[in-house]
This record gives structure tokens, sequence and C-alpha cells, in this order.
């Protein structure tokens, strides 16, 4: 999921034009982004110049703003080759230090203990055998290094409005247009981080209830299935939305600050549909 909330390559290209002041005052909103680069902080307090893989890095947004914002080195790997194409001009044009390889999650290209950090957001989801790729995090992490890892996971019942969606229309199209291949509960992921020496220090689970605080997101959906949806749901979804585009700014403040909110109490406890993980070896 990479929208208007959410750290994107949209968001990083205009970024990069602002001064760091006013980039720093944007993270807050990028949820993703913010809370995964805190969790790998601990390591500039032992090397100014901390080594991070970014796994999965996509077109190196994250990779860019990484090595930006807080002076790691950082290399970026990912299965697409044009993917990584873009990364390295963009790289380049940033002339900062980020390094992008083509590899298989499943099996990188480095050796063991390598990097002082890794960082993967939204990638797990997207790999057919996620045992393989977490072992390859664990192998490739030096003795206390730091994961910081985002990945949607199994929906759970108490992600209502999805759910509801999802039986109506009879198939799981939001995971099926974000090419999910595997999601994992959140009981699996910890355990398999746990079963390569990865240790978690903190673990939340994010968007109880994001039908009604991003109803952008889901308009299309109910749109196209609206024969099919009830009519309550639609109506619920436009006054949404039109409310979202009249104070804008506004909805926008008051949701980063439920989504806190809802993130630190009962993100601790409960598994949703997402997963932040800060993992120690």
């Amino acid at each position: 999921m990479c929208k208007d909330d959410i750290f994107c390559d949209k968001w990083v290209v205009k970024s990069s034009k602002l001064s760091g002041v006013r980039r720093r005052l944007q993270y807050p909103f990028y949820h993703k982004y913010f809370l995964l680069s805190r969790f790998l902080l601990p390591l500039l307090k032992r090397n100014a110049h901390a080594l991070i893989l970014d796994f999965g890095c996509g077109s190196g947004s994250s990779s860019v703003n990484l090595s930006k914002d807080f002076g790691y080195e950082v290399i970026g790997v990912d299965i697409s080759a044009h993917a990584i194409g873009i990364a390295k001009e963009q790289a380049k044009e940033d002339k900062y230090a980020s390094y992008f390889v083509v590899a298989d999650a499943r099996r990188l290209p480095f050796k063991d203990s390598q990097f002082d950090g890794v960082y993967s957001c939204d990638v797990l989801g997207h790999i057919s055998n996620v045992s393989l790729a977490v072992a390859e995090i664990g192998r490739v992490l030096k003795n206390c290094g730091v994961a910081a890892i985002f990945s949607e996971t199994q929906r759970s019942k108490l992600v209502f409005f999805e759910n509801y969606l999802i039986t109506i229309i009879g198939h799981d199209i939001i995971n099926e247009e974000d090419k999910h291949v595997n999601l994992c509960s959140r009981k699996t992921l910890v355990t398999m981080f746990d079963s390569v020496g990865l240790s978690v220090e903190k673990c939340y689970s994010p968007y109880l209830i994001r039908f009604i605080l991003y109803p952008k997101w889901y308009y299309p959906y109910i749109t196209r299935f609206n024969s099919l949806i009830d009519r309550r749901l639609w109506v619920l979804n436009l006054a949404l939305l039109k409310i979202e585009e009249k104070t804008n700014n506004v909805w926008k403040v008051l949701r980063t600050l439920y989504f806190y909110l809802e993130l630190y109490t009962i993100g601790r406890i409960v598994e949703t549909a997402g997963l932040f993980l800060k993992l120690s070896k």
C-alpha cells in the first residue's frame, strides 16, 4: 500500500528539493519510513557511517533518503533490474552513498554478518518463500545489528470493513491488486525471525480502521463493485471521501495523530493487517 499517507517514490522526488528542516517536519506523515528509520537510530551511536541493507529497495527512494538523512552507507537490492536502473540514476543525481544490486532476496550475494542494519518496507508479502528471505536477513546481519521491518500480514477478523468487502466480492481483490503472494500472520513472522537468531524489541500492528482513515484508497473498489455492496457502505465511503477532500491537511493531521495513538496502544496487542518490527541480533 503506497498511498497519500505513506512514504513513496513520488514524495521522495518532491522532498529532495526541500530543506532539511522542512523534510524532517514532513516525516511523521510518512509512517513507514518515519518508524523504520527510527528503529535504526541506535546504530548511529556505534558507527556514524553504518552499512545498511535496503532489502527490496524498489527504485531506491528509501536507500537515498537513509543516506541523505542519517549518513548511512546503503546498499539496496531488488529482483527488478528496471527498478534498480531507476535507483542508480536517482543515487547519481543526489550524490549520496547508495549502491544498488539486482539480486533475489532469497539468495543474497553478500557475506555473512556484513551489515550493521537491515531496512525492509512492504517486501516480505511479495516473496513466495518468506522463510528463505528471513534466513538471509539473519545471515547478513552482524551480531548486535538491528533490523527494521514492515510487512503486510494476514488480515485479522478485527479488520471488519476489508473482510466484508472481500466476502461480498467473492475474492481478495485488495491483496491481488497489491500483488501479495504470501502473507504470514504476526505470530508466524515473529517465530521465523526468532528461528534465525533475531529477537523482537518492538512489535506494532497498524491500520485497524483504515477504511475510515483512507476512504480515497477504498473508493475504486466500492465503485467497481457497487451493485454487490451494501448501499450504506457506499454512502459512508462517499461521505468520508468528501470530508477528506474538504478538510485535506486537517484530515491528514488527525489521521496521523490517530495512527500513532492506535499503534502505540492497541497496536501492541492486537493483530490487524500489517506489522512493524524492530529486531536485534
